[in-house]
């Protein structure tokens, strides 16, 4: 075979090559590839799914391909595209062997669309410095010589990019992030922290909420406050998951309806959601039910604060300094007052 109708045919390998893997990417983004892709779908490339990434790369490489059809340099630019997405594949081939460990076949499938068209790139580069070589032309054998090393720069390259940018994303643990910023109030970026562990059948924790609503506005404008169901009593599994849904989705009211729940909680150990309806109404919003796992995450949230603080009665007021990790805990009626949570921010903001 002639080179020139060979260099046709891995242009056309090339391209077809190409074509299929954008294919692929789009029968990945679908998921409606095997139970084996499911955990490749929580890996990314700086940040973007591997079948967004995959698809931003195939589609502007069609249109480069389409224009090289009658320049060279664009040819030339496209091999070494090919070549770092070839070290790139690698990288992800081995993310799958080493840290996955499961093989998903749309995946491997993509990698082999890569390395077949970045093979037909270097079996192009091969035809052409025998080329050189037979012709004797020494700037030509330069050329050639320079455009090899830096194709395989290039495949380096990809594979490094691959290797710092390749990141595993647990939608479980974002999940859980979301849900610990939507329950909290105040100052979400400062590094102080007040977490009021409260029980809603606790007789002492109905003396403290009547103090509450007056001094955690100087809370807020100072630290990040959460309120904290630490279920003592069981009745407070039972309005909890109203009380999270006022905290995530009316906190401009919250403070009114959570004394609301407070004085419904004296003598309804189990509320319907028709009389909490009725409670939010009264304040002028309409209520609205969570879904099952974001109660549940809130739960799971709750339970791993007061493991952490090793919280064991209520009220328990918590102030922490995230940075310095230094603390202090306020117990009971008596302790839990204005001045002292004011007091223990101002000691642990000042802390160096």
């Amino acid at each position: 075979m002639r080179p020139t109708t060979a260099r046709n045919w891995l242009y056309g390998i090339s391209v077809l090559a190409t074509v299929a893997g954008l294919i692929l990417s789009a029968v990945s983004w679908l998921r409606v590839c095997t139970e084996a892709c499911s955990e490749v779908h929580n890996w990314q490339l700086w940040g973007l799914p591997f079948e967004t990434a995959g698809a931003l790369f195939f589609i502007p490489l069609l249109i480069l391909l389409g224009m090289a059809w009658h320049n060279k340099w664009i040819m030339t630019l496209c091999g070494f595209l090919f070549a770092a997405a070839a070290g790139a594949e690698l990288k992800f081939v081995l993310v799958q062997k080493y840290q996955i460990g499961a093989w998903c076949p749309v995946c491997l499938t993509i990698a082999s669309c890569i390395f077949i068209a970045a093979g037909a790139f270097v079996i192009r580069y091969i035809l052409e410095w025998k080329e050189n070589m037979t012709q004797g032309s020494k700037p030509d054998f330069i050329k050639s010589i320079t455009k090899g090393f830096t194709g395989l720069s290039m495949f380096l390259l990809g594979f490094l990019i691959a290797a710092v940018g390749t990141t595993h994303f647990d939608p479980l643990a974002a999940a859980e992030n979301t849900i610990r910023d939507s329950v909290a109030f105040g100052q979400k970026d400062s590094p102080i922290e007040v977490y009021i562990f409260t029980d809603w059948a606790c007789p002492a924790c109905r003396e403290v909420e009547k103090d509450l609503e007056k001094f955690a506005p100087q809370i807020m404008a100072k630290a990040r406050l959460t309120f904290v169901d630490h279920a003592v009593h069981t009745e407070t599994l039972n309005y909890s998951p109203y009380n999270v849904s006022f905290m995530i989705k009316d906190k401009p009211q919250y403070f009114k309806l959570r004394e609301a729940l407070t004085h419904w909680a004296l003598t309804h150990p189990t509320p319907t959601d028709e009389q909490v309806e009725k409670i939010a109404k009264e304040q002028g919003i309409k209520y609205e039910q969570l879904n099952f796992a974001d109660i549940a995450l809130s739960q799971k949230y709750f339970k791993q604060l007061a493991t952490q603080f090793s919280v064991k009665q209520t009220p328990t007021v918590v102030i922490i300094n995230t940075k310095t990790k230094k603390g202090k805990k306020l117990i009971g009626v008596d302790e839990i007052t204005e001045s002292n949570v004011m007091k223990a921010i101002d000691s642990l903001k000042d802390t160096k």
